[in-house]
């Protein structure tokens, strides 16, 4: 099953943010981003026996540059690549949801890790 769902800015976090992407008052301020997913899962007769969620594509708006992350390429910043992205998923079915609600953009490891709960 694939979905499509928005990060309200509030909940993006941007670590060790490169301040040459800063906007012109120096701030680091993102847009909402939009999240691609997939969710699979391994049922037998006797119910649900294991749930993948894989994140495919992360699309951000950061000050004046767009950002897109993809895990099988480069990033690209405005259209030009940029470092190979790690992104991690990270899932908490407590709630018994499956909603991308949170999510962290750490530029030092060039990771992008994305909250599941």
């Amino acid at each position: 099953m694939e979905f499509k769902t928005d990060v309200l800015s509030k909940y993006i976090d941007l670590i060790s943010f490169p301040m040459e992407l800063a906007d012109e008052e120096c701030e680091m301020e993102s847009t909402d981003a939009t999240i691609q997913f997939s969710v699979e899962l391994e049922t037998r007769e006797y119910g649900v026996r294991y749930i993948s969620i894989h994140t495919k594509m992360i699309e951000i708006g950061i000050g004046d540059h767009n950002l897109m992350i993809d895990p099988y390429s480069p990033a690209e910043i405005d259209g030009m690549d940029d470092d190979q992205w790690e992104i991690v998923d990270c899932i908490d079915l407590e709630h018994q949801q499956i909603l991308a609600d949170r999510i962290e953009l750490d530029w030092q490891t060039k990771k992008a890790y994305v909250y599941y709960g």
